[in-house]
């Protein structure tokens, strides 16, 4: 009985387009489209907490080495030392980490 009432109201709507015009696409069920957005959905959350995870890690990194590299500026006083080179090294690995994090997420502004 079902698929009769199914099909009718399918064929009703097929009846119902107007001539030059698609008709419209069958009904999906709408248990198929909840699993999916369901699956979606937790993929996606997933995917936020990662990025997120990687956010928090590379924040704390970055608070680190930039406090090393201003310890560093003002232990030679505007001179170039070693130990300031390398903290700005750091400063840019970072940097380049969190471009990186960017491009992997899609997130970049630059898109």
């Amino acid at each position: 009985m079902t698929a009769w009432i199914s099909w009718t109201v399918t064929a009703w709507a097929f009846s119902k387009v107007p001539s030059g015009r698609s008709p419209p696409a069958p009904p999906v069920p709408v248990q198929a489209i909840s699993h999916k957005a369901s699956r979606a959905l937790h993929r996606w959350s997933n995917e936020l907490k990662d990025f997120q995870d990687g956010a928090i890690r590379l924040e704390k990194s970055a608070g680190e080495k930039l406090d090393e590299r201003a310890k560093a500026e003002a232990k030679v006083d505007g001179k170039g030392s070693k130990e300031l080179g390398e903290a700005s090294s750091a400063v840019d690995g970072v940097i380049q980490k969190v471009r990186d994090l960017e491009e992997r997420y899609n997130f970049s502004p630059h898109r």
